[in-house]
């Protein structure tokens, strides 16, 4: 009798196990009979600005009164911007590419990379409104990429990296991992447009 119940729990616990080959991410190509490492590389494009992005300027001058209505509000502690201080009072791109810049108006920034936008932004202001003896130093950034992640997740929800560029395996890592019960061989992506923004 005390076989049979020590051989159900052991059968029970070997049944109820996950093994480590679906907890694993990256795995080998089992059919691949070469033992040489494959690695393949991808030409990192910059991120190029789309609509409902929402961006952040910053500009400096040797007199910062110059520039304080450029600025977003400084009202965190240490410095930094919080993502909804960013929503009410960073750049959001309209549905014809352009963000609203005081001084400068409406300036087209749909389809340009950061870089881009900072030399044009920084041109304009030079050629309409600053001398160069204000030395304006001029700080263009993406107010982070959002996503919403949902299932077997360890913190499911909306978040935010804040970078120009992410991969699923970021956005996955920032979320908490897929849990031990959650299917990695499940996951879907929807994606804004077919090329992957």
């Amino acid at each position: 009798m005390k076989k049979i119940f020590f051989l159900s729990i052991i059968a029970v616990l070997f049944t109820s196990c996950i093994s480590t080959k679906d907890l694993t991410y990256l795995q080998s190509n089992q059919t691949s009979k070469s033992d040489s490492i494959k690695v393949s590389q991808e030409v990192s494009k910059p991120y190029r600005i789309q609509t409902n992005d929402i961006l952040s300027i910053n500009i400096k001058a040797l007199d910062q009164k110059l520039v304080e209505m450029f600025s977003v509000s400084q009202s965190t502690s240490q410095n930094q911007t919080s993502p909804q201080t960013l929503f009410f009072q960073g750049y959001t791109v309209d549905d014809h590419g352009n963000i609203r810049v005081p001084i400068l108006g409406e300036v087209n920034v749909l389809g340009y990379t950061a870089d881009e936008v900072r030399q044009k932004v920084e041109k304009q202001l030079l050629e309409e409104y600053f001398k160069k003896d204000a030395n304006i130093f001029v700080t263009f950034k993406l107010a982070g990429l959002r996503y919403t992640i949902n299932g077997e997740i360890g913190s499911p929800g909306t978040n935010v990296l804040y970078q120009d560029r992410a991969t699923i395996m970021e956005a996955i890592a920032n979320s908490g991992d897929i849990t031990t019960t959650g299917n990695r061989k499940e996951v879907q992506i929807i994606r804004k447009f077919a090329h992957g923004f």
